[in-house]
């Protein structure tokens, strides 16, 4: 993949452009319809498409998908659609086998590996007939879709770690989270959270956002650099950095920051599920903006706000921001499917059709097409705390990360780290020390 930084200003000016412009259909060579309208006959295709996602956004999509086998009565497209647990190990088990669904919803982080272990994917640029995809930023595809030149993917949508916060429970423990936060700050508000009630806590957090949301940010901002160096595929932080972000992940614990991690093992890739959270026990949340409709959905009684995500107290020695936009999923269409082209058509009315826009609003983050942000501005279905939330993510300079650092093996190895210190089964320095072994050892064979 071309390893660029993700240009803040240039999404800034996206979302600018939008904003100004206001919503609409597009008037296109098909006279404002999607190219897979021109046609709705033909020989019957049955299509298949696994996605993951809440039960909004399963409805949604399924709502999609029902409309367009209206319009397009000779096409049949079978859902496959869970939650996320699991989802990558039977998607990797599919595509070796031959055996993936024809539009495919893909992990952002997942994407390397994909590319290095086989040709899985179409290239879109090579069916540019039938998807248009003038809508899209062709700046935004480059930092986050191309891979060895090929455009392999399309976002899901414009997303952004998110700092999800509880105003009501903040106002009440005398916490301000409108301000700068820091990595010292956390551990301090959430001293201040115990203090005011023990039985609550400052963040719900569990180890796959600890992942995207402390760990590589916060090496990040001590380095400047991702985690690992795709071109010599080594580590780019020293082991005592490492330490020091691992003693930082149990200090959250040590501290009653977050909540004992043997009480929230359930809850894990479902932080909307914990019944604190839905009981307003918890001031923040660290998640990202495509989870955010989720999250409020479960407790509707309080009020919230998003805030920034946290940085260094000593800025003088963070080298960047740590954080950046980025897609939260990538459609893809497998290349080895019997009716590419069919696939490739329905993905363009997912995208580029007015309906479908308004039925799938934020439920993917801020909408990656201009015309389908202006139609979900225009009817009020982007919500506030979103575009806050993805408004923040653009104004920080992180470095794209994909490749090395977000391959899966890699994942499972900082997963491994983060969850020796947070259960108490290991020291910062032994779990960075075994992390390292393992994390050379994968990258030997890379």
């Amino acid at each position: 993949m071309k390893k660029k930084k993700v240009m803040a200003m240039m999404l800034s000016v996206l979302m600018a452009a939008t904003l100004m412009t206001g919503c609409g259909g597009s008037d296109d060579a098909n006279g404002g319809k999607s190219k897979s309208e021109k046609s709705d006959k033909g020989e019957q295709v049955t299509l298949r498409f696994s996605w993951w996602g809440g039960d909004e956004r399963n409805e949604a999509t399924l709502q999609v998908i029902d409309n367009y086998e209206k319009e397009h009565p000779n096409i049949k497209i079978e859902p496959e659609f869970g939650g996320d647990e699991g989802y990558l190990e039977k998607l990797s088990t599919s595509l070796a086998g031959g055996q993936a669904a024809d539009i495919i919803q893909n992990g952002t982080g997942w994407m390397p590996g994909f590319v290095e272990k086989g040709d899985f994917f179409v290239d879109f640029n090579d069916y540019k007939d039938d998807i248009d995809l003038s809508g899209f930023s062709d700046e935004y595809l480059d930092n986050t879709c191309v891979f060895d030149g090929k455009l392999l993917g399309l976002p899901s949508g414009v997303a952004t770690t998110a700092l999800l916060v509880n105003k009501t429970l903040a106002d009440e423990t005398g916490i301000d989270l409108t301000k700068d936060v820091t990595w010292e700050s956390l551990i301090e508000m959430g001293k201040k959270v115990q203090e005011h009630d023990n039985s609550q806590y400052l963040l719900n957090i569990d180890t796959s956002f600890l992942v995207t949301n402390v760990f590589r940010p916060y090496i990040m901002q001590m380095t400047g650099k991702p985690l690992i160096d795709d071109d010599t595929k080594k580590l780019t932080c020293s082991e005592e950095q490492l330490v020091s972000v691992l003693a930082y992940i149990q200090s959250l614990y040590e501290n009653h920051v977050t909540q004992p991690a043997g009480e929230t093992a359930s809850f894990e890739d479902a932080l909307q599920t914990n019944p604190k959270w839905i009981n307003g026990d918890y001031v923040a949340v660290m998640t990202n903006s495509s989870q955010i409709n989720n999250l409020t959905a479960a407790n509707e009684n309080v009020e919230y706000i998003v805030a920034s995500m946290p940085e260094m107290s000593d800025k003088s020695v963070q080298k960047n921001d740590g954080y950046y936009a980025n897609p939260p999923q990538l459609m893809c269409v497998n290349k080895s499917g019997k009716h590419v082209k069919e696939a490739v058509k329905f993905l363009d009315y997912f995208y580029n059709n007015e309906d479908a826009a308004k039925i799938l609003k934020d439920l993917r983050s801020v909408p990656p097409t201009e015309n389908a942000r202006k139609i979900c501005e225009e009817n009020g279905l982007i919500g506030s705390l979103v575009t806050d939330s993805v408004n923040k993510g653009l104004e920080k300079h992180g470095v794209n990360e994909m490749g090395l650092t977000t391959d899966s093996e890699v994942e499972s190895v900082i997963k491994t780290m983060i969850e020796s210190v947070k259960y108490g089964e290991s020291t910062p320095d032994k779990a960075a020390s075994d992390g390292i072994s393992m994390l050379n050892n994968i990258l030997s064979e890379k």
